[in-house]
This record gives C-alpha cells, sequence and structure tokens, in this order.
C-alpha cells in the first residue's frame, strides 16, 4: 500500500526494493544541476554494495507499477550487458 501511494516518487519507496527484488538494495539516480537526485535511474547497488550501471537511463516516473516494469527491464540489459562483456573477456 505504500508503494501505490507513494509511487510517482521514486526515491519515498526505495526501502521497499529488497522485498520485491532478490538483492536489489537501492538504485542511483541521475542528479539534476542543484545536485536534487532526478527520476531516471543510471545504477543499482546489490545488498553487498556491488554496482551495476543500467546501459541507459531508465524513466522512473508516471505510474509505480510502469516504471518498476521499466526497472526490471533495465536489470535485464544491464546483466546482459555485463554477461556478453565477460564472455568476450573470457575468450581473450
Amino acid at each position: 500500500l505504500d508503494i501505490l501511494s507513494k509511487g510517482s516518487n521514486p526515491q519515498m519507496i526505495l526501502r521497499h526494493l529488497p522485498k520485491c527484488f532478490d538483492n536489489l538494495h537501492n538504485l542511483e539516480f541521475r542528479k539534476d544541476e542543484k545536485g536534487e537526485p532526478t527520476k531516471q535511474a543510471t545504477g543499482m547497488f546489490s545488498g553487498e554494495k556491488e554496482f551495476v550501471p543500467l546501459p541507459e537511463e531508465t524513466s522512473c516516473d508516471g505510474a509505480v507499477e510502469s516504471w518498476l516494469m521499466n526497472v526490471v527491464e533495465g536489470m535485464r540489459n544491464a546483466l546482459n550487458y555485463e554477461f556478453r562483456q565477460s564472455v568476450l573477456g573470457y575468450d581473450e
């Protein structure tokens, strides 16, 4: 219920991310010119504080169920990119 009521402000629901996603602890957001976080996610942190950048900024704007799906797609793209880079590095 808290996620639905505060879903238009991603900063307010970050504490719920570990409940929604396995080992996703936090998201990193692009900062505006004042240093305030925007609604554009640029990366994700695991529970162990490992950082994985998102290949493209992910919009966390609009209905919470929509932007959480954007986060899922961003996670898939990030891990796909990391796996491809790992395979290329392994072959060398």
